[in-house]
């Protein structure tokens, strides 16, 4: 994510286009997170996208609260219908997380942080806003090709990651009980939340 509208002018162009198909891709990625949500939960979806998750978790959870700022991708949620609406207590909202600090203090048991991180710089921001003893769900690419030192995605993606340095960077924020896997192409990290913080600053 970035604040520039630039970005977000790219970001919902990339919705506009998406296939179905993508999901069927991402169809094992999302089998393996939903193993992490229990019956019940209180969802806090950050960079929810087109919220695809639901399709296989929407029975389970109590509540949903999905955040995206792009535009295009939270209207082709509401525009699905028959998932979302299974859910007793849920909410799209359109906004960039790192600019609205609202978004972290709604009541919520699990934080689902998919696909998201390596898009931005201030990924240790975002995961310092998680609250102390919360479930937290993240995946990112794994071992992602790089082309002249920097991901292939570039700009859109920030940064690569395997299962080292994945933990090197995240792992000091979380409890030392974890499970983390690899997922076809993705890293599946879940964690408690623990009191670290470091002097992180989103400007």
């Amino acid at each position: 994510m970035h604040r520039s509208d630039k970005y977000r002018g790219r970001y919902d162009k990339i919705y506009k286009r998406r296939p179905a198909a993508a999901y069927r891709r991402r169809r094992d990625l999302y089998e393996a997170i939903s193993q992490y949500v229990w019956e019940g939960d209180s969802v806090l979806d950050i960079g929810c996208g087109e919220g695809m998750i639901l399709n296989i978790i929407a029975d389970r959870i109590s509540s949903y609260i999905g955040v995206d700022f792009s535009h295009e991708a939270i209207e082709l949620r509401k525009k699905r219908k028959g998932v979302i609406e299974k859910i007793p207590h849920h909410k799209l909202i359109c906004a960039n997380v790192l600019e609205e600090e609202r978004i972290f203090k709604v009541d919520y048991d699990l934080a689902m942080i998919t696909e998201f991180l390596e898009h931005i710089e201030e990924d240790i921001y975002v995961i310092q806003r998680i609250r102390e003893d919360k479930r937290v769900i993240i995946s990112v690419p794994n071992m992602e090709e790089t082309k002249g030192g920097k991901p292939r995605n570039w700009p859109l993606h920030r940064r690569v990651y395997d299962k080292n340095t994945f933990l090197e960077r995240y792992s000091k924020y979380f409890k030392k009980k974890f499970d983390i896997d690899v997922v076809r192409n993705w890293i599946v990290f879940s964690g408690i939340r623990n009191n670290f913080e470091q002097k992180f600053k989103y400007r």
